[in-house]
């Protein structure tokens, strides 16, 4: 992935990909359920925090800076870590991005 896509990746909000696709919080963690597949995702609290900034409607630059912030962390790292989450929920069918508006 080159430097180019993640800069435009970074100004891109995140929507489930159909209506197949569920979150939920669980005593186990938050789950993802592609009821199509038939396939549960568990994934951890920060996957989670990503995921729940996202689908409020935050950017993926958004999302970064707020984790950040919340976490002390690098930005720039931040947001790597933000666009290649996003990409393998999105590799999955999880997760289509989208332009923000």
């Amino acid at each position: 992935m080159g430097a180019d896509y993640q800069l435009s990746a970074a100004s891109s909000k995140v929507a489930l990909s159909n209506r197949h696709v569920k979150v939920r919080e669980e005593k186990r963690g938050t789950v993802i359920f592609d009821t199509l597949n038939e396939k549960v995702y568990t994934i951890n609290e920060t996957g989670a925090s990503i995921l729940k900034l996202l689908l409020s409607g935050n950017t993926l630059d958004d999302t970064a800076r707020i984790l950040a912030q919340d976490y002390n962390s690098d930005e720039a790292a931040v947001r790597s870590d933000v666009i290649q989450f996003v990409d393998e929920l999105a590799a999955r069918s999880l997760v289509d991005k989208v332009p923000a508006t």
